[in-house]
């Protein structure tokens, strides 16, 4: 399966499209919705709420985030006249939850938030679904705006309106297609991640290299150091782009919209297997990915092999490709009630090439076996270690100095 051709959303105009970092896309969806894409945008948003007509707002984050950014945002939203409310979540995927949802809900009701009251949500993927969700039910659907601070809520949580929680047997297993009526994408904000979320959150732009284009792919092989600042903003404006065109050709996910699930269907049940607080999604679909691979070789999908440059290129981003401990009982229980399997099959996205992928329904889940276990490795140095961090001397090289390592999860 092919991207859609470019022209799909609305682009920017030809001299915007030289400077990606300050673009505007503008997405036909229901309702249209638009993105807002430049460095310094979330301290200066006001205007941009007053542009959309919004006069009341409900400023969402976790304690972490809300510390960080919470004032500045709050300020800005403020200049443009528009009365502002906060509330908090709690901090982790351990916390995306009907729960959480069931008294963020509560909490607005005890505010008197209406249905012309805007919900901002501040952070990242965790906060993006769990005051997505809030927004898509309660009162029927109230309006919704994104302020991501992850690379993963950036490129990809933020965009296309899927939102929603997770249950005990698997992830997002609860939720709507419900679109922000904007998103102001700043990448000023990713410079405090602490550098296993950054990393993380680098597994969802190979995704969308592996998926769609291989120039994506060759600019993230030659970034030097991988996890620098530089050019970020034309690192997220592209994969963002990429993410636009997919999810407006298919909002709902009835077709070409499945392929941005490459790595998801292995690395969902590895999350799920781990209880999610001890693996992170990026962390996940990364070792997904080389799963999916291995897979399409051994259904004979594969046309032009690159594992090896896929994983050269994870292990930059220091990011996993081996599984350290088994646990295959757990991670078949978790396939089984994926929100991706049809009946008796489970389906699967498998590369082709770079830059393509097809989706299957028929891989048999003894083949899956076959792959998960060829992933193990019992070199403990060299294993994934979930609850470690990348080198930190490796990450000051890259930019980020100790006092990042705390900040924003």
């Amino acid at each position: 399966m092919m991207l859609p051709p470019p022209g799909t959303a609305e682009e920017a105009a030809p001299h915007e499209r030289e400077q990606p970092s300050t673009n505007v896309i503008h997405i036909p969806s229901v309702p249209p919705g638009a993105i807002y894409i430049e460095e310094g945008i979330a301290a200066r948003c006001g205007a941009i709420f007053a542009s959309h007509g919004i006069r009341r707002a409900v400023l969402i984050s976790n304690p972490v985030v809300g510390a960080l950014y919470g004032a500045s945002v709050r300020n800005a939203i403020r200049e443009g006249g528009v009365e502002v409310d906060s509330l908090e979540i709690p901090d982790g995927e351990a916390y995306k939850t009907v729960l959480t949802v069931e008294r963020l809900c509560e909490q607005l009701a005890e505010i008197r938030a209406d249905r012309a009251t805007a919900l901002v949500a501040l952070g990242g993927g965790v906060v993006n679904d769990v005051v997505g969700f809030a927004a898509a039910t309660y009162l029927r659907g109230v309006p919704l705006v994104t302020i991501p601070t992850t690379v993963l809520a950036m490129v990809d949580a933020s965009i296309g309106g899927k939102v929603g929680v997770d249950l005990p047997q698997g992830k997002n297993l609860v939720g709507a297609f419900y679109n922000p009526a904007f998103v102001i994408a700043d990448p000023l904000l990713l410079l405090s991640l602490p550098p296993r979320t950054f990393a993380a959150g680098m597994a969802e732009v190979v995704k969308i290299a592996c998926i769609a284009s291989p120039a994506l792919f060759e600019l993230l092989e030659q970034r030097e150091p991988a996890l620098g600042p530089q050019d970020l903003g034309q690192l997220i404006a592209t994969a963002i782009e990429i993410k636009v065109r997919i999810v407006t050709e298919d909002p709902y996910e009835q077709g070409i919209r499945a392929i941005l699930n490459l790595g998801h269907t292995l690395g969902h049940a590895l999350e799920a297997a781990r209880g999610y607080h001890r693996i992170m999604h990026g962390e996940a679909v990364s070792m997904g990915m080389i799963g999916a691979l291995r897979l399409a070789r051994s259904l004979n999908v594969l046309e032009d092999d690159y594992e090896a440059r896929l994983e050269s290129l994870l292990e930059r981003y220091h990011l996993p490709t081996r599984i350290a401990r088994a646990g295959w009982e757990r991670v078949e229980a978790a396939l089984g009630v994926d929100k991706k399997r049809y009946g008796q099959d489970i389906r699967f996205v498998l590369p082709v090439r770079l830059g393509q992928v097809e989706v299957h329904r028929n891989v048999p889940l003894s083949l899956v076996q076959d792959v998960y276990e060829s992933m193990l490795t019992r070199d403990e140095e060299s294993a994934f270690d979930a609850e470690g961090d990348p080198d930190e001397q490796d990450m000051a090289r890259a930019g980020y100095g100790d006092d990042t390592m705390n900040d924003v999860p």
